[in-house]
């Protein structure tokens, strides 16, 4: 993949006319005076051919160092066209369905259009239109189907899965103040969905999209994560007895037998056939640990980070993985401190957790959503992941057509 330079270089040539040249009479004119004449032209000839050498040469060099100027050229071999809005304003970008194709979604009046948007060709292809306004967009964990969620009131959302052409899979209406997703990575068939009144109580229901059934399936907590194709995990704070830690307790669906597996957390997420879990340091309250586990909970690696507080827990910055190369990105702050004031920015950074090796993509970020191409060679960056990162090369820069 490479980064388009526009850049025109013009060479500019002059060109010189030649007058007619009288002839006098060659009467009576001696061979001496026949010598100089042909002398005079000789030399007149060979001036004009010197000076066009010449301006050729020139010419050719300044060719050559245009040639020469150096360029940007991340991985991947091919152009990056920025975005133009076929309809309406850009919202935000979502993620990606392939290596060169990311969604995005546009504001349209009071509705929204989605679009998938192919890098080297500025094609952008509507996928769906919506007379309503769309919160947002999820790409599934095999990229081959799209959630959409969109707001028909404000005690009311929809849902629709879409396939990554965009012909639709089924559609569900559920009283909602706000919405959360987490697709099963091992059936994506199955979609854990959790619905918050204006109060934040909430419901949590299992959709099945093959069935087009929506069940309820009631967790004591709404942010929970696929650890099998049948069993969950989440974090079960105890509202009674507040604390910044918790168990990490696991559920079967289908028998809702309870287990607890871990203790001590405060974060917790399942990918596929992975688990990645934060602790507290057991050198420094100021550190981090980020354990990674297989989903049999074998330890596989881990590395520390500087935590930032607040009042009642710590910051988590924005984090993805990557189940095809093991890769975990994330942002590291670069000192501990408080969340609100910290200023020091933070390092986008990713880690190998099988090798353990752990790689610096940007020197000074900041803690923003991010989303990373399958072969992580680009990545979506910003709250509306209006920006690009390009990994190879450290750079940062708008997907948009004019910077917005």
């Amino acid at each position: 993949m490479k980064l388009k330079h526009f850049k025109e270089h013009y060479v500019q040539i002059d060109s010189s006319k030649k007058g007619d040249v009288e002839m006098k009479s060659l009467q009576k004119k001696t061979i001496r005076n026949k010598s100089v004449f042909l002398l005079i032209v000789f030399i007149s000839i060979f001036t004009i051919f010197g000076c066009s050498f010449e301006s050729n040469k020139e010419k050719q060099n300044d060719i050559k160092q245009t040639d020469n100027l150096p360029k940007e050229t991340p991985e991947g071999g091919y152009d990056i066209i920025p975005l133009e809005i076929p309809e309406g304003e850009f919202d935000k970008a979502i993620g990606w369905l392939d290596n060169k194709t990311i969604v995005y979604i546009s504001t349209v009046q009071q509705g929204s259009n989605v679009y998938k948007y192919h890098l080297p060709t500025g094609r952008s292809t509507l996928l769906y239109k919506s007379d309503s306004p769309i919160v947002t967009v999820y790409i599934s964990p095999s990229r081959e189907r799209i959630l959409i969620h969109s707001s028909l009131s404000s005690y009311e959302g929809m849902i629709k899965i879409l396939t990554e052409e965009g012909e639709e899979l089924v559609s569900e209406t559920i009283k909602s103040y706000e919405l959360a997703f987490e697709w099963n990575p091992y059936n994506e068939n199955f979609l854990l969905v959790s619905s918050f009144t204006e109060e934040w109580d909430f419901h949590t229901y299992i959709l099945n999209i093959e069935d087009k059934e929506l069940s309820e399936f009631q967790l004591a907590e709404p942010f929970a994560s696929w650890l099998t194709e049948d069993e969950l995990i989440y974090l079960d704070w105890d509202a009674d007895h507040p604390s910044l830690l918790a168990p990490l307790k696991k559920v079967k669906y289908g028998n809702r037998k309870i287990e607890i597996i871990m203790t001590d957390l405060f974060q917790a997420k399942a990918f596929k056939d992975n688990i990645m879990t934060i602790r507290l340091s057991h050198e420094s309250d100021n550190m981090g640990v980020y354990d990674f586990y297989s989903n049999e909970l074998k330890l596989s690696s881990s590395f520390s980070v500087p935590l930032l507080s607040s009042y009642s827990d710590w910051l988590v910055p924005y984090f993805e993985f990557h189940p095809e190369n093991k890769r975990f990105y994330t942002f590291r702050p670069r000192s501990s401190g408080g969340a609100d004031t910290y200023t020091g920015g933070f390092e986008f950074i990713y880690f190998d957790i099988e090798t353990g090796k752990e790689t610096i993509i940007l020197e000074n970020g900041e803690n923003e959503p991010v989303s990373c191409s399958p072969e992580g060679t680009l990545c979506l960056y910003g709250y509306q992941l209006e920006k690009f990162i390009d990994v190879k090369n450290s750079l940062v820069f708008s997907i948009l057509k004019n910077g917005r």
